[in-house]
């Protein structure tokens, strides 16, 4: 069973994306601290190194959301995309 993690809330600025990528490493964090797991071992067991765990977990730009999805998936969560409303203005700037 799987904790999900949804991401309906999200704003398209720059500054609200780095803050939801901070919150979200954050609430990876709590999670893998729950489970007793270090950030060494979950990088062993995610072939991954400890920097991209400390990325993930500090919300850094730039890490692959196959890295995001894994370490996810080895932590029992899962990731979830779902549609938000847009209004005219959000939609005509896409």
């Amino acid at each position: 069973m799987y904790n999900s993690i949804p991401f309906d809330n999200i704003n398209v600025t720059r500054d609200a994306m780095q803050t939801n990528l901070i919150n979200l490493g954050s609430r990876i964090t709590k999670h893998r601290e729950q489970l007793q797991f270090t950030q060494k071992e979950l990088a062993e067991f995610a072939s991954l190194s400890v920097k991209t765990i400390r990325a993930i977990e500090n919300g850094k730009e730039g890490v692959a959301i196959y890295n995001w999805m894994l370490v996810a998936d080895i932590l029992g969560l899962e990731l979830v995309l779902n549609s938000k409303k847009m209004n005219d203005e959000t939609r005509k700037s896409i």
